[in-house]
């Protein structure tokens, strides 16, 4: 592991494990990662990102794209697939990032996606 600018950098195989404490009920933080309405709300990758359109069909095969946007107006949009949901503790989905986010509609992805698993613990 090599650490460059306090950015981690680790092969494409690598596990990385990040836990929070959230004051909220399980339901609510489960809802909060899952509706289009709360990512719009609390999802910034970086200071003035907004978050323009965010779409979720929360099912197993369901997809589901959320378009970023930085104050430059460049656009950074992740889409992918749902493959467990069991609410409101467990979620495992796809993540990659479309070659041009701009559009309205999902885009080309650019194929090198990665596994997310979020466990919501009571």
């Amino acid at each position: 592991m090599t650490t460059i600018n306090n950015e981690v950098q680790k092969p494409d195989d690598a596990t990385l494990i990040i836990k929070r404490m959230l004051k909220a009920p399980p339901e609510l933080a489960f809802r909060a990662w899952t509706t289009a309405e709360h990512i719009q709300q609390w999802m910034r990758p970086e200071p003035g990102m907004e978050i323009p359109m965010a779409s979720m069909d929360l099912r197993v095969g369901g997809k589901y794209r959320i378009q970023m946007q930085n104050p430059g107006g460049e656009f950074f949009t992740a889409a992918g697939e749902f493959r467990e949901v069991q609410a409101p503790e467990r979620l495992v989905y796809t993540w990659d990032w479309e070659q041009d986010g701009s559009g309205a509609e999902f885009g080309e992805l650019e194929g090198k996606p990665s596994l997310i698993t979020v466990e919501v613990l009571k």
